[in-house]
């Protein structure tokens, strides 16, 4: 199978990542190679794919076949908490215009509705029910389940209307004959952003396939000119990759004297996407709080609405700084003096005395509570800044074990999307 011709364009990379929340200014001067490289890392961010499949190949003893008694449709959902209890109260939303990545995320749970129905033979196209310009053809071979999750094995092959043939002669070429469901053929429409995003992620996946696979599904590839790939459910990017994935490296801040100046490289790379960042701390006051856990209760599980179920759990078991504890000794300083971000998201539930935020980085190298009952008049100056919204983000800086430098009266020229 020849290599596709199509590919995404620098303005599709940045809004493909835009509605993944990776954001950058069109006038970026983030190399276009960079680009593809962040989305590559999101896709992967989004499919879980260190979680799920774990080793750089997939085969089929990895995982077993699907249980046909488990609710396929449901083992794909990858909803975030907030999601979830939006569509509870609500019912799901049927808007079309959602972003790429959203219905990329709609595609898989397409497949999956499809498998169900028993139609094995998807083509995405333009229109619903219309096979025409071009579009990308997938035959569901199999559905494995790892770790709970689905893999769904496919081939597939980019397919153009334009030629001496229509799409639905070309479609039908590719159809196998041996089986009674062979000939149904399901629709799901897309753009073309949402086409070429999934012709880059079964072509990422199709480097990871093991070669070991069941002869019957290589060999009916090889003859139609399928090319073999996977697909894993998707969900929204945690928070931490978001942070990962949406940093600018072009502006570097040292610190002299107490004092944060922008290198002169700052002023001659994409200077013109981080001025008001480099100046939006000039004049500012800096203010020392404290974040004290030896007040705090042994353990304490964070919940966060922007991730997964499936997120939470994991996170349970095995990422210690979701649990703020309250004898686990000083968050480590990564950022070495540095000024970085801070954000600060007050809690729901407690008032008055009580009161207290959850402060983070965009790394989450730590997750402390800082209490209002520690500085009254300082917390309640901070609680100005946030006005109705619950959270905020500011510049910050380690001074100490459990001190932070906060400047209060400098908001940052735009707040990030962790």
């Amino acid at each position: 199978m020849a290599p596709s011709s199509r590919k995404l364009t620098r303005d599709g990379l940045l809004a493909v990542l835009h509605s993944m929340d990776i954001t950058f200014p069109s006038t970026t001067k983030i190399q276009e190679d960079d680009l593809n490289k962040r989305l590559s890392q999101a896709l992967d961010a989004a499919q879980r794919y260190r979680d799920v499949i774990g080793n750089s190949i997939f085969d089929e003893s990895t995982g077993t076949p699907w249980p046909a008694d488990k609710d396929l449709m449901e083992g794909t959902q990858r909803g975030t908490i907030w999601e979830i209890a939006r569509n509870q109260i609500y019912g799901a939303s049927q808007s079309e215009n959602k972003g790429t990545f959203a219905e990329m995320r709609q595609i898989v749970m397409g497949l999956a509705h499809n498998y169900k129905l028993g139609i094995r033979n998807i083509c995405m196209t333009e229109s619903l029910g219309v096979l025409e310009d071009w579009g990308v053809y997938v035959r569901i071979l199999n559905i494995f389940i790892v770790k709970d999750t689905p893999v769904f094995l496919v081939a597939f092959k980019e397919v153009d209307g334009k030629g001496a043939g229509s799409m639905r002669e070309e479609l039908e070429k590719l159809i196998p004959e041996a089986r009674e469901s062979g000939h149904k053929i399901g629709t799901l429409r897309t753009t073309e952003y949402e086409r070429l995003s999934m012709l880059k992620l079964l072509g990422m996946n199709a480097k990871r396939l093991s070669v070991d696979l069941h002869p019957d599904e290589v060999s009916v590839a090889k003859m139609l000119g399928l090319k073999l790939s996977f697909l894993l459910p998707l969900a929204p990017l945690s928070l931490k990759d978001l942070g990962r994935l949406a940093t600018n490296s072009g502006c570097e801040w040292r610190t002299v004297a107490q004092v944060n100046i922008p290198p002169k490289e700052c002023q001659k790379v994409d200077w013109p996407n981080h001025k008001a960042t480099c100046r939006s701390l000039k004049g500012g006051t800096w203010k020392t709080i404290t974040f004290d856990l030896s007040n705090a209760k042994k353990s304490m599980f964070l919940y966060n609405y922007h991730e997964t179920p499936q997120d939470a759990l994991k996170r349970l078991d095995t990422d210690p700084s979701s649990v703020i504890n309250a004898a686990g000794g000083p968050p480590p300083d990564i950022h070495n003096g540095k000024t970085f971000l801070v954000k600060f998201q007050i809690s729901l539930f407690q008032f008055k005395e009580n009161a207290h935020m959850l402060l983070y980085d965009r790394q989450r190298s730590f997750q402390v509570l800082w209490k209002r009952i520690n500085a009254r008049d300082l917390f309640d100056e901070a609680e100005d800044q946030l006005g109705d919204e619950l959270k905020m983000y500011r510049w910050a800086r380690r001074v100490g074990d459990y001190q932070l430098e906060v400047c209060f009266d400098r908001r940052p020229a735009s707040n990030p999307p962790w």
